[in-house]
Formats: structure tokens, sequence, C-alpha cells
């Protein structure tokens, strides 16, 4: 195993936060502005300028604010259509509200404008470009970009597995052998810092732990993982749709991140298979 390198990750969101009925379906709720979004809106009303704007829509979307962050950015969009940061902040603003067409469209421009052959970024583009590929069914697409992000985290297992599960969960969309995953994550080590649920699936889709061990290591962890863990389940399983609807509904049911990139996909799943 490679040596294992540091993860420090903090909160992933404000304690005052939006929902799901608010971001994905438009609902009237109100979510007031933590001390941090009060400090930053403050600093913007007394200069709207490029540099407050993207302060406030940081602190929003901290809050989860998606759709009350979108306008800013679309307003700012105006005047800066080349400038690399708001375009990445569109893409993933985008996405989170379920516009997969207009996120690809800002990413893509990132992707093509990363400067100075900067690696992380490229990996992290691609990476997202890919996830969206998903959400957009366009599973070939989300391989190819997948494919393309292996070389540059080899040596980052918490990237690496996020890839492979990724990749694993567009096998099942496109009905391709199993060995053929076996064979693309043969060189993945088990370093996953804080992706225990990624982790615990690529480990049961490669054939190392059951499905119920995979399942009772996620048993305590976070509902961030376990969200990722039972979405892969669910894919895993698209061919059994008793199985797969099993583990959707388990994943559905934890909805404290819903911006997450699993829960995002199986709540795009699950809205595809009501509409039938």
């Amino acid at each position: 195993m490679k040596t294992k390198k540091p993860h420090t990750h903090g909160p992933l969101f404000s304690d005052v936060h939006s929902c799901l009925e608010k971001e994905f379906e438009n609902a009237d709720i109100t979510v007031n502005d933590d001390e941090n979004t009060a400090t930053a809106r403050a600093e913007w009303e007394n200069d709207k300028n490029y540099q407050t704007t993207m302060k406030l829509v940081g602190a929003l979307c901290f809050q989860l604010r998606y759709r009350e962050s979108l306008p800013f950015c679309e307003e700012l969009y105006h005047d800066n259509k080349e400038d690399f940061a708001l375009n990445r902040r569109l893409g993933v603003l985008y996405f989170k509200l379920l516009e997969f067409d207009k996120s690809l469209k800002h990413l893509y421009f990132c992707l093509e404008n990363v400067k100075n052959d900067n690696k992380v970024e490229i990996l992290s583009l691609s990476y997202i470009i890919a996830v969206v590929h998903y959400y957009n069914q366009q599973f070939e697409r989300a391989k190819f970009y997948l494919e393309k992000c292996v070389p540059l985290c080899v040596e980052d297992g918490e990237m690496y597995v996020a890839v492979l599960y990724w990749y694993r969960c567009c096998l099942s969309m496109l009905k391709e052998p199993k060995k053929e995953f076996v064979n693309f994550a043969k060189d993945y080590d088990f370093d996953c810092g804080h992706h225990t649920g990624y982790d615990a699936f690529v480990r049961f889709a490669m054939g190392l732990i059951s499905e119920e061990d995979a399942i009772n290591a996620c048993e305590s962890d976070t509902e961030l993982n376990k969200t990722c863990l039972f979405y892969g389940l669910s894919a895993y399983y698209v061919r059994d749709k008793k199985k797969s609807s099993l583990y959707l509904d388990k994943m559905l049911s934890y909805k404290e991140l819903f911006g997450g990139f699993s829960y995002i996909a199986g709540y795009v799943d699950f809205k595809k298979t009501s509409a039938k």
C-alpha cells in the first residue's frame, strides 16, 4: 500500500442549511443567513463588486442554498464570460440544481482553460464532468472521462476510489461484464481517505468482500457514506428491479447531504423511474 496522505476535511456544510425540497423541487421555504453569510451579505450590500459577490455566493453555497446563489453568478457572467472561477462555480451550481447540460457547458470551458497544465485541476474537472455525464445518462462519455482520470489519481487513493466507484456504476448501466471492472480496478490499494462508502462498494464489486460485509462496514458511518454505498448497490443490481429499488429507497432516506454526488444520481434515477 502506498503511503497514506493526511486528509483534512472540515465541515461539509453549515448547521443552518437548505433542503432537498427547496433546492430540487423549488418549495417555498426560507433559509436564514448564518453568521458567515450575514457578514458576506453586509459586505456585498456595502460594495457590490465581483469579489464581494463571489464571497456571498460561497457563503450561500456552504448553506446549500444553491438556488439563491445562482442569480448572483448568472448576473456576474454577463460581464465575465471568460472568468475561470465563475465558470467553475456555475458548472457546479447547475448540476446541484439538476441542470446538467448547462453544467457541462461551463465545466468544459474550465477544462479547456486550465492554466499551466495543472494536473490537480484537470483531474478534478475531468472527474466532475464524468459524473455529470453519468447523471445525464451519457454513460459512455462518463466512462471516457473516468478513464482519463486514472493516470492522474493512482497516487491518490481518495480520488482513485471515487473514479472506480463511478466506473463500476457505468458498467452496470451499460450491461458490460464484471471482469472488465476487476481488471480496471486492479491497482486500487484501499487508501480511501474519508470515502469509506465508495471503498466498501468498490471492494464488494471487486469480489473482495461480501454484500453483507460492505453494508456492515458502513453501519456506523456518516449519512454521506451510507448514501454512496447504497446508491452503488442500487446501480450494481440495476437488472434486478426489486433489489435495486430496495437499495435506492435506503439511499433516498438519507437526505441530509442531498447535494452529494451519489444522492443526485439516486434522485435522478428515482425521478426517471417515477415518470414511467
